[in-house]
């Protein structure tokens, strides 16, 4: 090769091939985009290593060598196989990789065919650049991950009971320890010990969304929504005497009454429970021009000591501040419970 190599035509050529993995051993012909890359990284000073224990589902290796044995090396790794594709179900040639208004079409175009023939390039530049780092660098273009269990993690799927708060990261794992499904306060904490004793990382689907829209759009994409001190978006659950409950996508930084605008909250609203389980009641033009965060704010004590995240749920009440959130923990959740208003009896 001796023109730059092109990752856009290189995504392009790697979905034409087809490498389709549908599980059975003779599926998958990775052998033909380790092909692909062998004859277009030729001429960079790398010697390739092809490993085929199989016929036809080859992997491709290269190094470019440390300066100092001692440091650690740096493996970009991605596979070259795909999943299977259903022709019906796409609106254009799952494996004609077309390049359609700047974006690539096709199986693998954003998992993950586009990585490896990203890393593929970069490592291309770096060989051609001269390129020398203190650890080894390798690049792995591999067939088959599942059989050579590089995906060795499990995942298991549960189904938390349907009450009100069972989701609250304390609960689940309680819940899936084997107790009820109801928060709990002391610690220590899931990050110390939850599931099985354990550590856990507890992660939500809102995190996770946020997380993938910034890999595919950027931050700069993100922090247009919000305030400079609190960019982005975050979802709010109303509930109680508002005439329209339910989920709402709000920027950081609005204000509870404007959330509870926003929802048709009643006029005689005296009220509002911010924080759900382990909440307290707050004077509702006391707390309107608060702004809504993502990090819990200050302590407040009513009666005794709970934490008030002002982002998450508010909700109001006809009957006023009440207790007997716990015992509310036991009934099937009828509706997530952010915001809840409470109306003023007096």
């Amino acid at each position: 090769m001796t023109q730059q190599l092109d990752v856009v035509d290189l995504i392009q050529r790697m979905i034409r091939n087809e490498c389709v993995n549908d599980g059975s051993a003779e599926s998958g012909h990775e052998r033909r985009s380790v092909d692909l890359l062998r004859s277009e990284l030729d001429g960079s000073g790398v010697d390739f290593e092809v490993y085929e224990p199989v016929a036809g589902r080859a992997s491709l290796v290269g190094r470019i060598e440390g300066s100092d044995p001692s440091a650690p090396s740096l493996c970009w790794l991605g596979h070259t196989d795909v999943v299977p594709a259903n022709p019906d179900t796409w609106s254009r040639d799952p494996f004609g990789g077309e390049l359609v208004e700047g974006e690539v079409w096709g199986r693998g175009a954003v998992d993950m065919l586009n990585i490896t023939a990203s890393m593929a390039v970069a490592f291309d530049r770096l060989a051609r650049g001269g390129f020398r780092p203190k650890g080894t660098l390798v690049l792995a273009a591999v067939a088959d991950r599942e059989h050579a269990r590089m995906d060795p993690v499990p995942i298991q799927v549960h189904a938390v009971v349907d009450h009100y708060v069972s989701g609250e990261e304390t609960a689940l794992i309680r819940w899936l320890n084997g107790g009820d499904a109801k928060p709990v306060q002391a610690p220590p904490l899931p990050y110390q010990r939850g599931v099985r004793r354990l550590p856990t990382l507890v992660d939500n689907v809102e995190t996770l969304a946020h997380i993938a829209l910034i890999a595919r759009y950027g931050p700069g994409w993100f922090r247009q929504a919000g305030r400079p001190d609190a960019p982005g978006t975050m979802l709010v659950t109303i509930s109680g005497a508002v005439d329209y409950p339910g989920v709402r996508e709000i920027e950081l930084g609005t204000s509870v009454g404007e959330v509870l605008a926003r929802s048709g909250m009643a006029g005689s609203v005296g009220a509002v429970l911010v924080g759900g389980y382990f909440g307290s009641w707050h004077d509702v033009h006391g707390i309107a021009d608060d702004p809504q965060r993502a990090s819990p704010a200050r302590r407040v004590t009513r009666g005794r000591r709970a934490r008030c995240p002002p982002g998450g749920r508010l909700r109001a009440h006809r009957d006023g501040p009440r207790a007997g959130l716990p015992r509310r923990a036991e009934r099937p959740a009828m509706r997530p419970v952010h915001v809840r208003a409470c109306l003023d009896r007096r």
